[in-house]
């Protein structure tokens, strides 16, 4: 999986296809991507008229987030980011996720990462890697005991399917990885999925993507007008 694993420095996503359900909705927005490995990433969301309607830059340290229809943003770091949508995310699981990389679902970038023990199953299409291990900060009673489980492609050695479910709170996050395709040298899945599983929410993020580009020069693009209003 090191071998196989994606070594390119830059990623341009010109064109994505966005398809966000909930709730047995569904709602089509176009995207773009640009990504400098461990510097930046920068999502640009557009209506299908073309009319851009957010654009969200990470950093190793800040969440910056503009809201281009509406005119206002946020900017705050992923401590204050938890503290707002309860939602623990860190950048390098962002990017982790977004370039099909196997990585343990460890947030916490400020605690030695720790060794898992993974079980291992082979099956027809691969491997199937799990655990199951009790997280979270036991001080603000959010310890619970969560399953980490992943499918690897025997074929490029790359992740099928990545998840984390909280077995004491009913929730699941997974993303799954689809139609690998060899972008001038680069394999990629053109599709990425994710899901997240609560109760009765069941939210589906669907990603393909369409114009890819690796190794050429990407710049952060985020100038918040003085017209815009902070969001509280």
């Amino acid at each position: 999986m090191e071998m196989n694993a994606f070594q390119d420095s830059t990623f341009f996503a010109k064109r994505i296809e966005v398809t966000l359900s909930d709730d047995g909705k569904s709602e089509h927005f176009k995207a773009s991507l640009r990504m400098k490995r461990d510097d930046f990433m920068q999502v640009s969301v557009t209506a299908p008229l073309g009319i851009e309607m957010a654009r969200v830059l990470l950093t190793r340290d800040s969440i910056k987030f503009m809201d281009t229809y509406h005119k206002q943003y946020f900017m705050t770091d992923y401590a204050g980011f938890y503290r707002r949508y309860k939602i623990l995310v860190s950048y390098d699981f962002l990017q982790q996720v977004f370039t099909n990389a196997f990585f343990s679902f460890d947030l916490n970038e400020k605690e030695p990462v720790k060794i898992k023990h993974y079980k291992l199953e082979p099956m027809a299409e691969g491997y199937r890697l799990w655990t199951t291990e009790r997280q979270g900060n036991e001080k603000r009673g959010e310890r619970s005991l969560q399953k980490w489980e992943s499918f690897i492609s025997a074929k490029h050695f790359r992740p099928l399917l990545l998840s984390v479910e909280d077995l004491d709170k009913g929730t699941t996050f997974s993303v799954a990885y689809d139609g690998f395709t060899d972008f001038n040298g680069t394999l990629f899945p053109e599709k990425m999925c994710f899901r997240f599983l609560s109760g009765k929410e069941n939210v589906v993020l669907e990603l393909k993507f369409q114009r890819i580009e690796f190794n050429v020069p990407v710049e952060s693009r985020f100038r918040i007008s003085p017209k815009y209003k902070r969001m509280e």
